[in-house]
C-alpha cells in the first residue's frame, strides 16, 4: 500500500528585499468529519481489512490508519488514534510514520507538545532519507527551534532534501547560498537552486527568482542567462 502522509502546509515569511524563506513546518492540516458522518459500506469493509493489517503490525498500514484517524477520513477524527497508530509503526522504523509523529509532536495534536521528540523523530526520519523531515530539521537548525542553531546544518539538511528534489528545501537553499548563511555566497548558486525549484511550480522560488534577478546585473551563456556573482 502507499506510503501517507499527513498533507502538508507551509507558512511564507517576508525579509528585507521582498524575499521569501519558508519558515513553517511541514506540519500536518487535518479536517475533521461532522460527528454524524455515514460512510459506504465499501468505506467500512475497507477501514475494517485496514485495522486488521494494522492490528497486525503492518506498518504500512498503521502509518495509513493513522493518517485517516488525523484527518477523519473514513473514521471519526482523532489525534489521539493518530498518534497512537504513528508511534506503533514509527517504532517498527516505517520512515513516513516518524515524519507524521514528529509533526504531530511538534504541533501537540493528541500528545503533549515537545520539540525534543519531534526533532527525535524527524531526525530517525530525515535518516532513513524522508526529504520532508530533512527539510524540517533543516528548518529548526536555522531557526535554532529546540536544537542549537546553526547554518552549516541547515544547509545540510536543505542541500540533502533539495538533492531528492524537494521544492520548498531546493528554494530555502537558494536562499542560504544568496545571503552567504552556512555557505559560501554565491549568486550563480542561488539562481541555480531557485530555478529548480520554481520549474516545479513552487510560487516562492518564482518570486525570489524575478527579485534576484532584478538586483544583480546577468550575463547570458549559450541559451542560458545567470547572475554574475
Amino acid at each position: 500500500m502507499k506510503q501517507t502522509s499527513i498533507t502538508p502546509k507551509t507558512k511564507t515569511y517576508s525579509y528585507l528585499l521582498s524575499l521569501i524563506f519558508i519558515v513553517g513546518m511541514t506540519s500536518p492540516t487535518a479536517q475533521a468529519n461532522p460527528a454524524n458522518s455515514t460512510y459506504s459500506q465499501s468505506d467500512t469493509q475497507a477501514i475494517y481489512q485496514l485495522k486488521k493489517s494494522a492490528e497486525r503490525g503492518d506498518a504500512d498500514d498503521q502509518n495509513n490508519l493513522g493518517a485517516r484517524y488525523s484527518e477523519g477520513n473514513g473514521v471519526p477524527q482523532s489525534y489521539a488514534q493518530s498518534v497512537y497508530w504513528f508511534k506503533k509503526s514509527a517504532e517498527q522504523g516505517y520512515a513516513k510514520a516518524q515524519f507524521n509523529l514528529g509533526n504531530m509532536y511538534d504541533e501537540g495534536r493528541g500528545i503533549a507538545q515537545s520539540d525534543t521528540q519531534a526533532i527525535y523523530w524527524f531526525r530517525k526520519s530525515a535518516q532513513q532519507g524522508d526529504k520532508e523531515a530533512q527539510f524540517n530539521l533543516g528548518l529548526r537548525y536555522g531557526k535554532g527551534t529546540g536544537v542549537a542553531q546553526s547554518d552549516t546544518q541547515a544547509v545540510y539538511w536543505y542541500r540533502t532534501s533539495a538533492e531528492q528534489g524537494y521544492a520548498p528545501a531546493q528554494n530555502n537553499l537558494a536562499y542560504m547560498y544568496e545571503r552567504g548563511k552556512g555557505v559560501a555566497q554565491s549568486y550563480t548558486k542561488a539562481v541555480e537552486w531557485y530555478k529548480k525549484s520554481a520549474e516545479q511550480g513552487y510560487d516562492t522560488a518564482k518570486k525570489n527568482l524575478a527579485i534576484l534577478q532584478n538586483k544583480r546585473p546577468v550575463v547570458t551563456i549559450g541559451s542560458s542567462t545567470t547572475l554574475l556573482r
